[in-house]
C-alpha cells in the first residue's frame, strides 16, 4: 500500500508559531503535527537530506 505523503512548514510571524505538518494527501487529512522548535528542528534536517 503506498500513502502519499506532503510535509507542510508554516510560519506564522504574527504570532510567532512555526508548524510543520504531515499531510495524507489522497484523504487531505494531517497525520502528525509539530510546533515550533521542533518543526523547525524537522525542518531543516529534511532540508538537508534533501540537498
Amino acid at each position: 500500500m503506498n500513502i502519499e505523503l506532503a510535509i507542510e512548514y508554516e510560519v506564522f510571524e504574527d504570532e510567532g508559531i512555526r508548524v510543520l505538518s504531515v499531510v495524507d494527501k489522497e484523504k487531505d487529512e494531517v497525520l502528525n503535527m509539530f510546533r515550533d522548535d521542533e518543526a523547525e528542528k524537522i525542518y531543516k534536517l529534511l532540508v538537508n537530506v534533501g540537498e
